[in-house]
């Protein structure tokens, strides 16, 4: 991928919860990120075919009952005590299907964007491409986002 002028990488994070995570940001504005996290740490059985169903079958906007029963995929932007969700659908990544999720987070009072992805075809491991910015930063950022999307070249 391409980061646009004036995002940096932050430092490595070390692996937690059997996940890698990047994190990269504006220089000027550490509270505009993008993020990359795999889950190395399979989701169950039930959690991996709901997550399957939901992204394989036919593009849609899913309902709130279709969404109640991604929480293991969603983690913390199923919380609606923490996040609002504005739209949840499917579609494709450069060529990849993902669910992509957009919302509010009510106490940080910042604008997310989170791309989720199968990484092997089974539902059980997963890339979350994630974008957050405070909402009254959220437009004029947006823009760098889509593009570090567009710029994602996907390996093997």
């Amino acid at each position: 991928m391409t980061l646009p002028t004036g995002w940096v990488e932050a430092p490595a994070e070390p692996i937690f919860g059997g996940r890698e995570r990047r994190r990269f940001h504006i220089q000027a504005a550490p509270e505009v990120f993008f993020l990359s996290e795999v889950r190395n740490e399979p989701l169950s059985n039930p959690a991996a075919n709901a997550f399957q169903h939901t992204l394989y079958c036919e593009f849609h906007r899913l309902e709130t009952s279709e969404i109640e029963t991604l929480d293991d995929s969603l983690e913390a932007l199923a919380n609606s005590n923490a996040f609002t969700i504005s739209e949840a659908t499917t579609g494709y990544l450069n060529g990849r299907r993902a669910l992509f999720v957009s919302g509010l987070w009510k106490q940080e009072n910042s604008q997310a964007i989170a791309a989720i992805l199968d990484l092997k075809g089974d539902g059980r491991f997963i890339q979350l491409l994630y974008f957050s910015a405070p909402k009254e930063r959220f437009g004029e950022v947006e823009k760098d986002f889509r593009s570090i999307l567009r710029s994602i070249e996907w390996s093997d």
